[in-house]
């Protein structure tokens, strides 16, 4: 990636995670912290984007994360989500998801995390 120092970090203030079967960055540029999911969520991609969230939940910015091009989510991956949106609540924040997939939006349906989040388009 060009314009990227040696932590990942793109000079617009966003940085890209691979984990292998995922990739996802953390833009911290804008109004809300923008995490965007490239992939698969699960059980081997998850301590990453935990360490991602645990970054920023106790911040001062809202949390969006994109899943447009999230093509699967697992229990693991759900736990992630849920974990981060109880952390940013209790430093009184919220957790946003955005273009949810249809597939990824039925998983968490029949989870009963649609009630849980936020949603946006």
């Amino acid at each position: 990636m060009s314009g990227e120092d040696e932590r990942g970090a793109t000079q617009e203030g966003a940085r890209l995670i691979d984990t292998g079967v995922m990739q996802f960055s953390v833009d911290k540029s804008g109004d809300s912290v923008l995490i965007t999911l490239l992939g698969e969520l699960d059980l081997a991609s998850t301590a990453e984007l935990t360490a991602a969230f645990d970054e920023v939940v106790g911040g001062e910015k809202d949390i969006v994360v994109e899943m447009a091009g999230l093509t699967f989510i697992d229990s693991t991956g759900m736990a992630v989500l849920v974990r981060a949106r109880r952390s940013a609540e209790q430093a009184g924040r919220s957790v946003t998801l955005r273009r949810v997939q249809p597939n990824v939006a039925k998983t968490l349906a029949l989870a009963g995390l649609d009630k849980v989040f936020g949603t946006a388009d």
